[in-house]
């Protein structure tokens, strides 16, 4: 296996980068078709092997990897309609301005800003999908150098208070457990399953994962946070000349409401 070091290079590397993104793009118009699953599978792997006999290493999922783009946050703002506009006119009042933020943030959920979480959680998962281990890659991509290994159960106990032992020793006692269980229990809870940098790779992965799926369900169906983003968010998505009038009529009605009877 190739030194983890090395695969990371390969995403400064011009043509695997290109090779990848191809790669990506097409599996997923494919994917776009709805084929049936062993179709799918089938076809993902026939493109897929000549790519791994000549890199070693299967393409990332993320496109982002080996297409940063700086505007793709915005890009996907806007198709899933997850932001909003604040019109302000000579005549409107900071009460009216407030008042709209909170309209458009009870659909804008607010979020930390930071390229680097996401970016780490695609590395990570890209870099398991190699075959590499969890504190490897916790190592190579958060620059990690402790907790690599689960705590011994000298330094497990050693940092566990003793009050929360206490606790735990007397609720074991109190399921039937014999104190020689009890004790063994304790020390295998306070060790954990894994080592704290696994538990920080298998998070990022999981919070990811989770802003995917919110993600391609709001690009499914967009919820619009008020009219006039929500009128160019359709024309943003569309390119039937139809559709195009339509998004237009909705942006005008948005800007220029009719006026109050």
């Amino acid at each position: 296996m190739k030194s983890i070091t090395t695969v990371l290079a390969l995403l400064e590397n011009q043509e695997f980068c290109d090779e990848g993104l191809h790669l990506i793009r097409e599996i997923a118009t494919f994917v776009a078709s709805s084929p049936s699953d062993s179709v799918r599978d089938a076809f993902v792997s026939q493109r897929t092997i000549p790519f791994v006999e000549k890199w070693g290493v299967p393409p990332p999922h993320a496109p982002a990897l080996v297409d940063p783009d700086p505007a793709r946050p915005f890009s996907d703002a806007v198709m899933s309609g997850k932001w909003g506009i604040v019109p302000i006119f000579a005549w409107t009042t900071d009460l009216e301005i407030r008042r709209a933020i909170r309209r458009i943030r009870g659909v804008v959920r607010k979020m930390h800003r930071d390229a680097q979480i996401t970016h780490r959680a695609q590395k990570a998962r890209w870099l398991e999908d190699c075959g590499y281990p969890r504190p490897a890659i916790a190592s190579a991509v958060w620059g990690r150098r402790k907790g690599l290994r689960r705590h011994s159960k000298e330094q497990a106990m050693a940092g566990l208070p003793e009050d929360v032992e206490r606790e735990w020793y007397e609720k074991y006692l109190g399921q039937g457990r014999e104190p020689r269980v009890a004790e063994r229990l304790i020390y295998k809870r306070a060790q954990g399953s894994e080592a704290p940098a696994s538990a920080t790779v298998r998070m990022a992965e999981h919070r990811y994962e989770e802003d995917l799926t919110r993600l391609n369900a709001a690009l499914a169906a967009p919820v619009p946070s008020e009219p006039i983003s929500a009128a160019l968010t359709m024309l943003y998505r569309v390119d039937d000349p139809a559709e195009v009038r339509r998004g237009l009529v909705a942006l005008r009605k948005a800007l220029v409401p009719p006026p109050v009877s």
